[in-house]
């Protein structure tokens, strides 16, 4: 009984946090093949007043970018059509003054390029699968600084 008290004041916590953090117009593009993680994480941010979008490709988050600008996009490390370092340098070439937030969805078990990470401007890393918390502080920190670390 504590533990589950102490679980659900820890999700209250970091709930009112992110509301206090985040405006309401803020959007978040998750570019994933997997449907799991991608329901997974618009689930995560369900409670939150982030408009939240998903695609299974890099080319249809790529086309969806004038769309919605997203001020943050997430997007799996190897994609089947575009890797995430490829999608990032095509990002940052067309869309320079744009100030989208890249975070390296990848695996815990694979081992991350830190030179193609921090050559291609990757603010964070968030390593699959991720928790409600994980994902939820990866977006806070984004929102007050680029932070460029791995969690």
């Amino acid at each position: 009984f504590i533990i589950l008290m102490s679980t659900q004041l820890e999700d209250l916590a970091l709930q009112t946090l992110f509301m206090k953090t985040f405006p309401s117009d803020l959007n978040v593009l998750i570019i994933d093949d997997s449907p799991a993680i991608r329901r997974t994480a618009r689930k995560f941010l369900e409670e939150t007043k982030l408009n939240v979008f998903t695609v299974s490709t890099s080319f249809e988050g790529l086309s969806l970018i004038s769309d919605v600008s997203p001020h943050f996009i997430l997007i799996d490390a190897m994609m089947p059509d575009l890797d995430a370092y490829q999608f990032s340098y095509l990002v940052r070439t067309f869309r320079p003054d744009s100030g989208i937030k890249l975070v390296l969805m990848d695996l815990k078990s694979n081992h991350i390029d830190l030179e193609k990470f921090n050559e291609e401007n990757f603010f964070e890393q968030l390593l699959k699968p991720f928790t409600r918390e994980e994902l939820l502080s990866v977006l806070v920190d984004e929102n007050q600084t680029g932070s460029n670390n791995t969690r």
